[in-house]
């Protein structure tokens, strides 16, 4: 009889590649392009090319990191979750992670060799940030996930012993939280760059996982929310990047995808492995400004090329990231990595914990 293997559903591989190249053309236009946006209402109105070609885009920042999140909530849902588990993943994160940073830290100590830079207080609070990416928040994504992945034991036990009434209203709460920080007060601190912003979609994802949601016209409705945020972009000058819209984004592209017939793509299965890596190699904040001089295309004004080489640099930005991530990874099993923690799980402490 032949064996079967279980086969990853690329549906859900095809998601995560789709929320990573979200974050990343925001990245593109937020931080390489942000300098061409017109001040002020006015301008932004007697320079429509521009304004539409600044706001475009800008909704799919918040959408990809609600997307991303959401197909985490949506595995975690119904899965018991050990601290061994709760611990694997963590270190899976942080140590690809580590791995990028490490990689900006050896440029940054060949740089300070080469120019013969003098240590100061800075310098070495640069190369620290480096070296301990999670502690400084080098990336505040990464950080942000980490402290879920680490307080998901503990909120996927309390949900379950809410009904479904009880966590509709407790999305709800979040999510008007969230949708209030973008007016400017801080009080509602659930919004923002942090482990509140990514509870929503969390939460989103278990709650489609054990009820689903039903609904119609999802491409025109995905469609009219992108226009709107964008509009909303042009004309307030404020993008609403928390709350209701980014997460009703990320709903319609996760319905969408999972509403296709489950399928097996061996190039998608290869691609989305590497796919968090982009996010990584791109938006280390401590190196984001010398990775903007490759996206500014300062002598281009036509905004429609501009557009085209945005597509077009994501794009690059994939396969290059894919290829130095085959390295990573081969270099991660072939020092067996992923095992590194291993003699901790065998201690008798941490067995009384587990149990």
């Amino acid at each position: 009889m032949k064996k079967q293997v279980n086969e990853r559903d690329s549906r859900f591989e095809l998601l995560r590649i789709i929320a990573i190249f979200m974050i990343t053309i925001y990245h593109f236009y937020f931080v390489g392009q942000l300098y061409r946006m017109p001040v002020g209402l006015v301008s932004r109105i007697t320079h429509p090319g521009t304004s539409i070609m600044d706001s475009l885009f800008i909704p799919f920042g918040k959408i990809g990191v609600m997307l991303f999140v959401m197909i985490t909530g949506y595995f975690l849902a119904n899965e018991v979750v050990s601290v061994k588990k709760t611990v694997k993943r963590v270190w899976r994160v942080w140590s690809e992670a580590f791995a990028y940073s490490a990689i900006f830290l050896l440029f940054d100590i060949i740089m300070v060799i080469s120019r013969q830079v003098p240590l100061s207080k800075a310098l070495i609070k640069l190369l620290l940030e480096e070296l301990l990416p999670f502690t400084f928040n080098a990336y505040w994504f990464v950080t942000a996930y980490i402290m879920l992945i680490v307080f998901s034991p503990f909120i996927l036990t309390g949900i379950r012993q809410l009904r479904q009434s009880q966590l509709v209203v407790l999305i709800g709460i979040i999510t008007l939280f969230n949708t209030l920080s973008t007016i400017g007060n801080q009080t509602f601190t659930l919004g923002g760059a942090g482990l509140g912003s990514i509870l929503l979609p969390f939460l989103l994802g278990i709650y489609i996982k054990n009820y689903g949601i039903v609904l119609k016209h999802k491409v025109m409705m995905l469609f009219g929310l992108l226009v709107g945020m964008s509009a909303l972009d042009v004309i307030t000058m404020v993008f609403s990047n928390d709350g209701i819209l980014p997460a009703f984004g990320a709903v319609l592209i996760f319905l969408l995808v999972i509403d296709l017939p489950a399928f097996n793509s061996r190039a998608i299965n290869l691609i989305a492995p590497t796919s968090f890596a982009v996010y990584l190699f791109q938006h280390n904040i401590l190196h984001r400004e010398q990775v903007t001089t490759f996206m500014r295309f300062a002598r281009v004004d036509n905004m429609f090329v501009i557009m085209l080489f945005s597509i077009l640099w994501t794009i690059s930005l994939f396969v290059i990231v894919f290829l130095i991530d085959q390295l990573r990874m081969r270099l991660f099993k072939q020092f067996g990595v992923s095992d590194w923690l291993d003699p901790i799980f065998k201690r008798k402490y941490f067995k009384r914990l587990e149990g």
